[in-house]
């Protein structure tokens, strides 16, 4: 009955209208393009921790929209029901998509609140993965867990998101919290900016590379001056490590070589 219910949620996905269509475009993508340039995400996770606002970012970073929508003045693309702009929380799960590399991406972003988790079990049972947003400030909380739990019921593979970010916060304990709910260690794949560089940005981990971004415009431009502190590299050795744990062939060219190159990474 719940992967039934899942491809219905795939089908209403992929039959919404142009919502979080790019400007440039006036219609969604062919419904039978290739499944490997699909990708349907649902973002879960505890109420306000977050979630919405991340969409929104996304859809805005991709180009789909020319001013980044927000949950607080009440101009976001996909809490945009009255009641959701009057709450100003999501009371439903909302659908959009955007364009991202050579893929397309279906974005299905759930509500936190308890007495709507079964729209976030649905969603859970009809797509490729998860975003289970945490707050970096307030951790692993009530909503995280039940969300790794609907999406692991669901067999949903699943990455964290951090927001708050740019505000003080303990990662070695948001760490340890996550690390004891999946039972697993936890890598990054990304990280903020250490503070010692005083830019609002990221370090991508896979591939080395600094970015700093306008937070209003998501312009971006590249560090390539700016030596990667060891707070950092540390974290990206640790990356590494684990890439190189997933295949035996891969063990051996770490060992070889003392690392793994960023197309054996990706």
């Amino acid at each position: 009955m719940a992967r039934d219910a899942g491809r219905a949620a795939q089908r209403a996905i992929r039959s919404q209208p142009s919502v979080g269509a790019p400007a440039h475009s006036g219609s969604l993508p062919a419904a039978d393009a290739e499944r490997e340039a699909v990708r349907v995400i649902a973002i879960v996770g505890h109420r306000s921790a977050g979630k919405t606002t991340l969409g929104d970012a996304m859809l805005f970073r991709a180009g789909v929209t020319r001013v980044r929508g927000a949950v607080e003045n009440g101009t976001s693309l996909l809490d945009n029901g009255p009641e959701e702009v009057r709450r100003r929380t999501t009371l439903g799960c909302s659908f959009a998509w955007l364009p991202w590399g050579d893929q397309t991406v279906y974005l299905v972003d759930t509500p936190g609140t308890d007495e709507l988790t079964f729209e976030r079990d649905l969603a859970l049972s009809g797509v490729d993965g998860a975003v289970i947003v945490v707050h970096a400030g307030h951790g692993v909380q009530v909503g995280t867990r039940q969300a790794w739990t609907a999406a692991a019921r669901a067999r949903c593979p699943v990455v964290f998101a951090l927001t708050h970010v740019d505000r003080p916060f303990d990662r070695s304990a948001v760490w340890r919290d996550l690390e004891r709910l999946t039972g697993r260690p936890v890598v990054a794949l990304t990280e903020p900016l250490a503070p010692a560089l005083g830019a609002l940005g990221t370090i991508d981990l896979r591939s080395g590379a600094t970015w700093v971004a306008d937070p209003e415009t998501a312009e971006e431009r590249r560090l390539d001056e700016v030596a990667v502190p060891e707070q950092h590299q540390a974290a990206r050795d640790r990356l590494v490590e684990a890439v190189a744990e997933t295949d035996d062939a891969l063990v051996d060219a770490y060992l070889e070589d003392l690392g793994l190159d960023d197309a054996e990474v990706d």
